[in-house]
């Protein structure tokens, strides 16, 4: 095999690639990223001042209702429109992962 048909051969895979995560990143829901970054440092925020931070390999959950109440995060319709209900951190060996948790019909009926 030659040279240019190696490269022409690199250069379609490279198009075809790069194409896939353009078109993955235009179907992303950008509004629903950016509450779930926004609700994600209110909730480290919220578990740093309280001290509430898990053990290795245990569950902490706070509402949404308590940082509204808190005054962590403002009161937005966005929250309601994406059914966050509550944030969800675990501690996986020293890395807290946390997690927004979705609760309505509408959430359950898109996952089936």
């Amino acid at each position: 095999m030659s040279k240019k048909l190696m490269v022409l051969w690199f250069l379609v895979i490279f198009v075809m690639c790069f194409s896939l995560l353009v078109i993955h990143y235009n179907t992303l829901d950008k509004d629903l990223l950016k509450i779930e970054k926004e609700v994600k440092v209110a909730s480290k925020k919220y578990f740093k001042d309280r001290d509430m931070l898990p053990s290795l390999n245990e569950t902490s959950i706070v509402f949404i209702d308590n940082l509204i109440k808190e005054e962590y995060i403002k009161e937005s319709e966005k929250i309601e429109k994406y059914c966050i209900d509550s944030i969800k951190v675990n501690n996986k060996l020293f890395i807290y992962v946390y997690e927004v948790v979705r609760d309505c019909d509408e959430v359950l009926k898109e996952a089936e």
